[in-house]
């Protein structure tokens, strides 16, 4: 009997590890899916909260129904189109950090601002201050180009 029990305790022992290994490496395992988990869900808190900045703002509301009707947006106060200008160039940026894809960008963003680029705003386009909004328009024409479709690219 004595024998029995030496023999289960000695494999017990020999097993342990082994447990152990698994238990780590299911933890491991886990932290690593929760923290994919945490950052798309980042990612999408990001964009909608941009989003809802870009249709919130009765600036940039404004300017958009110019754009779409093609009206000159020479009445509009010059720091309102650097601000939309600027939020593009934001856009850009996150972008090249891949915080979210240029795919995501056309899709919710990109026909403005391949109008606004296009659009009659009194920006100099050349000038350095703009390489943002030229990269961003130069981006957006690339994926429409491309023959962008909503599709499984799309997500967070």
């Amino acid at each position: 009997m004595k024998q029995e029990i030496a023999w289960i305790t000695k494999t017990n022992f020999d097993i342990l590890p082994i447990i152990g290994f698994f238990i780590t490496f299911l933890g491991f395992g886990l932290a690593i899916w929760q923290y994919i988990k945490q950052k798309r869900h980042e990612r999408m808190r990001y964009l909608m909260d941009i989003r809802s900045k870009f249709k919130g703002d009765a600036r940039y509301t404004e300017i958009r129904r110019k754009i779409e009707y093609k009206e000159s947006l020479s009445s509009h106060q010059i720091i309102d189109i650097y601000d939309i200008a600027g939020f593009y160039e934001e856009l850009q940026i996150a972008i090249n950090s891949n915080l979210i894809s240029k795919e995501m960008v056309y899709y919710l963003f990109g026909y403005y601002i391949i109008q606004f680029y296009e659009a009659d705003h009194g920006l100099n386009l050349d000038a350095d201050l703009w390489k943002g909004l030229k990269e961003i328009y130069h981006t957006m024409k690339q994926v429409e180009e491309t023959g962008f479709q909503f599709s499984s690219k799309l997500k967070f």
